[in-house]
């Protein structure tokens, strides 16, 4: 099997594979892999043939460290199987450390998405696609990371009443209080949408991404049809926001409330600006919604994403849990030199983004 990268017009070519793949995704798509240069990011496509169709491949995100030639990388997608075989991963994943080994990486991190439980119940035949890839020194993180699936294909009643009991309500009380949804492709939005998300983070006690980069990225992922923005309106102000990806199966971006800044009363809106995306998606011949990754299958009290867990589990959505995250290194010693790299870096990304304001 050979394994390289693509270059030229079979970078359209694996947009078109990617797009018809059942597990193909935003993170496949080299139009969203371009728009990661507003945070100083490559991209390179690697993929393997069998007579002239494409059998496996992956989209790489990498930075380089400053003032090397040395690179960290991500497969955020995964890999995408012309067929669920754990040896065509193998014998793919052997020729991508190759690749890799030969353009400088010093560690590469994969993320596998297919589903090792679903709702709890193991699925057999995907363990041995992490057998696969434990064989080459790929190592698996611990944890039960996975995303909440949601049915689009029933109408609007099954749809609701697939939700539980409270997410039922919410959504029923905010339609009588007058709560709207919009969907929009204005990057002026944006601004907001930065302000109040940038607020969640610091609130939660988390590095608070650069405005310029992040703006930036989301603006040109409307402009390429990557993405939409959804605002939940109640008396004519926005109190609640959604950006959601197109691509393949749509997956809840990031997410962005107004209401804790407000001082008077607002209805319920999470629950009513996720039922019409999905409704509105379901109208658009979308089948399933993804609503983001959740740290596992039913939520526990105390986590500190508890809120947040919670309020996605209340959709009713299948639980996929991930293979996980992998994690090869593929210079011992560059790593160890990229690691304390790193550290500067973040402590400096931190100042930054306080200049950055």
């Amino acid at each position: 099997m050979e394994v390289r990268e693509l270059k030229g017009d079979e970078i359209a070519e694996w947009d078109a594979f990617a797009s018809a793949h059942p597990e193909g995704n935003v993170f496949h798509c080299s139009r969203y892999a371009r728009i990661l240069d507003e945070w100083g990011h490559d991209y390179e496509i690697v993929a393997a043939r069998d007579g002239g169709r494409f059998i496996a491949g992956t989209v790489i995100d990498s930075r380089p460290l400053p003032m090397t030639t040395w690179r960290s990388g991500n497969a955020e997608g995964g890999v995408l199987l012309a067929r669920n075989d754990a040896t065509l991963l193998q014998a793919f994943c052997k020729g991508l450390v190759g690749v890799l080994t030969s353009k400088s990486y010093v560690d590469f991190r994969l993320y596998m998405h297919q589903p090792r439980r679903i709702d709890g119940l193991d699925v057999t035949e995907n363990l041995l696609l992490h057998d696969a890839v434990a064989k080459l020194d790929f190592k698996r993180d611990e944890n039960e990371i996975g995303t909440y699936f949601v049915r689009l294909d029933r109408d609007d009643e099954a749809l609701v009443e697939s939700y539980n009991k409270n997410c039922r309500r919410d959504v029923r009380k905010a339609e009588r209080e007058g709560v709207t949804v919009e969907a929009s492709s204005d990057e002026a939005l944006l601004e907001l949408f930065y302000e109040q998300h940038a607020s969640t983070y610091s609130r939660k006690g988390l590095q608070v991404p650069l405005k310029k980069p992040f703006v930036g990225t989301y603006a040109r992922g409307i402009r390429e049809n990557l993405m939409r923005i959804y605002s939940a309106k109640f008396g004519g102000k926005i109190v609640n926001m959604a950006i959601i990806s197109l691509v393949g199966i749509p997956r809840y971006m990031k997410g962005a409330s107004i209401v804790s800044t407000m001082d008077e009363r607002v209805p319920p809106s999470g629950q009513i600006l996720h039922y019409e995306i999905m409704r509105r998606l379901r109208d658009e011949g979308y089948r399933l919604y993804d609503l983001g990754g959740s740290p596992g299958f039913e939520p526990v009290e105390g986590h500190p994403n508890y809120s947040v867990w919670r309020f996605k589990r209340g959709f009713g959505g299948q639980f996929w849990q991930d293979l996980g995250e992998y994690h090869l290194v593929i210079d011992k010693m560059k790593h160890r030199v990229l690691s304390l790299a790193k550290g500067v870096h973040g402590k400096l990304g931190s100042l930054r983004t306080v200049l950055d304001g």
